[in-house]
């Protein structure tokens, strides 16, 4: 239970952000955070697309592919939480969930993203982010990192064998 409430408070804390980046009026951004040393900004930037605006032009696409991923994730999330997964595994899936869950309900409500963290450090100052993407981001990594922890070496004679060496899908 503390996943599911650990997805909703983060899906809901980066829901409110994004609400409130978008009724400030536009000419009250950018503005650095303070104490960052001018690193870290808060920018209003509408993306209808993908990633830098990628495939913009195709609205239903860009809501349904959201829409059938975060059924995917939700789908290993639900899979890690009954099947008693480690705790960086659930953890790493609940960080995916919640970050899923913001970006699609805003694509669907909104029709496009919110986008409000820009950070001044090379590789990363040519993006404009928020807390939704960081959540898929970070629980990416610690997926990742638990895979290569060796726990739940996928066995290929499962059902789900088809995703490959995905560990989450294969037991």
């Amino acid at each position: 239970m503390k996943y599911v409430i650990t997805a909703a408070a983060l899906a809901a804390a980066d829901l409110c952000l994004k609400d409130r980046v978008a009724k400030e009026p536009d000419d009250s951004f950018p503005r650095e955070v303070p104490g960052t040393g001018g690193k870290l900004e808060i920018r209003k930037v509408y993306n209808p697309g993908f990633p830098f605006g990628f495939l913009k032009e195709r609205p239903g696409l860009v809501k349904g592919v959201p829409l059938a991923v975060s059924c995917g994730i939700f789908a290993l999330w639900a899979r890690a939480l009954l099947r008693g997964k480690s705790p960086a595994e659930k953890l790493a899936l609940t960080l995916a969930a919640a970050g899923a869950a913001s970006n699609t309900a805003e694509r669907l409500l909104r029709g496009h993203a919110v986008d409000y963290l820009y950070v001044r450090l090379p590789g990363l100052d040519r993006a404009v982010w928020n807390l939704a993407d960081l959540y898929v981001l970070s629980g990416g990594a610690l997926l990742l990192a638990a895979s290569a922890g060796g726990r739940g070496v996928p066995d290929s004679r499962s059902s789900m064998s088809t995703f490959g060496d995905c560990e989450i899908c294969t037991e």
